[in-house]
């Protein structure tokens, strides 16, 4: 496993959580920790280095964002060759891509914008978010059964970046707590590309969308009260 920590550290070349000898057996992990800004690495900028998990590796390639906030500054290493990416302690940043990672995690009050929207040859097939993490992607093209978003609280952001239809939410089984709910997409502006995804009964009107988290959490009480009432 590797960690590139902060601002400054100096890069000699491309990086690789499996090295660059034979196979790897079992996990390996690359950790770009504590990054507060557009990094400025002196012998190689991470923007022109690959990033990678390790073409060598059997087991699971995992790369964590820890503490790395860059916000709307794109981290724009090539990233490629993981399984799974998780964003964790804080972060708020903008990655390219997931690098064909299959599982995208992100923790609680985290930010991740994915400028590579999720297609039909995508691995992407599962999104943890935890409370108020914030996910932007495009999603416009996932098609049916393709894709499972894991919630684990009622307060949390999803913006597809490249707009949404019905046909297409259709696809994407999203479980709270394990257990499926119904959501649909909402922008103020009927133009704009970018689309909220939300629960279907919590659509406000344009004057109340500032308070749209509040009637979210209230929808799904109100929604999980009544599935109880109609299992009993």
């Amino acid at each position: 496993s590797v960690t590139i920590i902060g601002d400054t550290v100096q890069i000699g070349g491309n990086v690789s959580a499996g090295g660059s000898g034979g196979t790897i057996g079992g996990d390996a992990t690359l950790t770009i920790q504590d990054v507060t800004s557009a990094p400025t690495y002196t012998a190689q900028s991470l923007a022109s280095a690959d990033i990678s998990g390790g073409s060598n590796v059997t087991g699971t390639r995992t790369l964590i964002l820890d503490n790395v906030t860059t916000g709307s500054t794109e981290l724009s290493a090539t990233v490629s060759d993981f399984d799974a990416v998780s964003v964790v302690n804080g972060s708020n940043t903008t990655l390219a891509s997931l690098g064909g990672a299959s599982t995208l995690t992100l923790e609680a009050g985290t930010t991740l914008t994915v400028e590579e929207g999720v297609t039909t040859t995508s691995a992407l097939s599962v999104i943890n978010l935890g409370d108020k993490a914030s996910l932007t992607i495009g999603l416009a093209e996932v098609t049916a059964s393709a894709l499972t978003v894991n919630l684990s609280t009622t307060s949390f952001t999803l913006t597809s970046s490249d707009g949404i239809s019905e046909e297409t939410l259709s696809g994407i089984t999203f479980l709270l707590d394990g257990e499926e709910v119904e959501m649909t997409f909402y922008s103020e502006d009927p133009q704009a590309t970018s689309v909220f995804i939300i629960l279907a009964s919590s659509i406000p009107e344009p004057s109340a969308f500032g308070i749209i988290a509040g009637a979210f959490a209230l929808a799904v009480a109100a929604s999980r009260r009544r599935r109880k009432a109609l299992k009993a």
